[in-house]
């Protein structure tokens, strides 16, 4: 066995990581004094778990690691790798080469390894206990103490080199293993004697707990028998389930067929919903029509209504100069050809009349035309509002609007007619005016006799 491999980084003055390769035979490491020599076997110490901090020339664990200098900074941990040959097992661990590692943190927390694998302290010293101790690391200065040490101090020495240090680790592991079963007999003790005076009553709580469990077991196997019968119940009322389940889903299936079938006729009703109201629309839009037709009607009525206002007050002129003429011609008889001449001029007046009567008629001839037309379009109208009503029950208060408004355009039809009526008196007032006019314009042109024509007579076309 011998130490092949040293491993420093942080520790003391090593900043960065140094190796020292060692090889059979004697190495000897020189230089000038404070180099950190002694460094070097302060690691060694050290890495085989060494605890006193004054064995190692310090006071305190962060003096172990580089403080720093130049413009280096400080260290934060430091470690030290031992690689030792223990090719002739003098270790008790079943490698060839074994490798001793211990790190430091400057929160003073130590970590230790063997070949990679962290270990207790315990463990590593004992790894390392057939190394021996103080007289296999020997420092600066240790044989001149060891030469004026008392026989008590120097006795340490000689069990080193005889290696009782490991026995008397293990002996103080014994002790201590020992002191601990003293003290686990004595709690024992004490836990008998406390528990003497209740063993009676442990017994029938141990009875008690038997017959609990032999009960115990009979409740589990009634629940067993229980849960079986109600196993079997459950699965009869499943199968009842499961085909009331395929009973649901055939009528489901049914009620879906009816539903498409619903579907379908409430899509054909929607559209000869829309189709009607669509016709709706357009009766609405007809009766609007109907409505501005009759509209102008009513203009146009008022229009020759006011013509035959004017007619009739001409009618009523032409009387007022007639009677004028036949007093006149009681007088004199040389006015009778100033009559004559204002006779012809109230003849071609009386033609342009017959011609605007002839147009009026024939006007009142169109309207009664476009009356009768209208009238046949609002009773279609009415039809297809009755059918629109009888087929479609959600436009009742349209149909009931359409219907009003026809009331009204009767009601306006109606006042139109009254007006017509009326207007055709007036026209045929007008035309027995005119007929006694020209009677007595051609009674005095033909100086038949000084008085009006008792003749009866009759127009034209009468």
């Amino acid at each position: 066995m011998y130490l092949k491999r040293l491993e420093i980084q942080g520790f003391k003055t090593f900043a960065t990581r140094t190796v020292f390769e060692f090889q059979p035979g004697i190495t000897a490491i020189v230089g000038p004094n404070g180099s950190g020599k002694s460094n070097l076997a302060d690691a060694v110490r050290w890495v085989l778990g060494e605890q006193s901090m004054a064995a190692l020339r310090c006071k305190q664990t962060g003096e172990l690691l580089f403080a720093g200098g130049g413009k280096r900074p400080p260290a934060g941990l430091a470690e030290v790798a031992l690689t030792i040959d223990n090719s002739d097992r003098l270790l008790p661990i079943d490698f060839d080469e074994v490798t001793i590692t211990r790190r430091v943190t400057r929160t003073g927390e130590n970590e230790y390894f063997i070949n990679r694998a962290r270990v207790r302290l315990r463990d590593l010293l004992a790894t390392v206990e057939p190394l021996g101790g103080s007289y296999t690391i020997i420092n600066q200065g240790l044989v001149d103490a060891a030469l004026t040490l008392r026989p008590t101090e120097r006795r340490r020495l000689f069990e080193d080199a005889a290696e009782i240090g490991g026995f008397e680790l293990r002996k103080a592991e014994a002790l201590r293993r020992l002191r601990e079963s003293e003290a686990n007999l004595q709690r024992v003790s004490d836990l008998l004697a406390d528990l003497e005076p209740r063993l009676r009553t442990l017994r029938r709580q141990a009875g008690q707990a038997r017959q609990y469990r032999e009960w115990q077991a009979e409740l589990q196997k009634l629940l067993i028998r229980w849960h079986y019968t109600g196993w079997q119940a459950a699965q009869a009322q499943a199968q009842q389930a499961q085909h009331q389940v395929q009973q649901a889903e055939d009528t489901l299936a049914r009620l879906r067929i009816v539903q498409s079938e619903a579907t379908a006729a409430l899509h054909v009703h929607r559209t000869a919903l829309r189709e009607r109201r669509a016709v709706l629309s357009a009766l609405h839009h007809q009766a609007a029509q109907l409505h501005q037709q009759a509209e102008a009607l009513q203009r146009d009525l008022a229009i020759e209504n006011e013509r035959l206002a004017a007619l009739s007050r001409r009618s009523e002129e032409i009387e007022r100069q007639l009677t004028t003429l036949a007093d006149r011609q009681h007088t004199t008889a040389q006015e009778c050809e100033r009559v004559a001449t204002q006779l012809t001029q109230v003849e071609q007046e009386l033609t342009a009349l017959r011609h605007q009567l002839a147009q009026a008629e024939h006007k009142q001839q169109t309207d009664e035309q476009a009356w009768a037309i209208l009238t046949s379009q609002i009773k279609a109208a009415q039809e297809r509002a009755l059918q629109a009503a009888r087929t479609e029950a959600t436009v009742l208060s349209q149909i009931d609007q359409l219907s009003a408004q026809q009331r009204r355009l009767q009601t306006e039809i109606e006042r139109l007619k009254t007006a017509l009526q009326q207007a055709s008196e007036a026209m045929v007032t007008a035309q027995a005016a005119l007929y006694e006019a020209q009677k007595n314009s051609r009674c005095y042109r033909a100086g038949v006799s000084k008085q009006p024509c008792d003749s009866p007579t009759y127009p034209p076309g009468d």
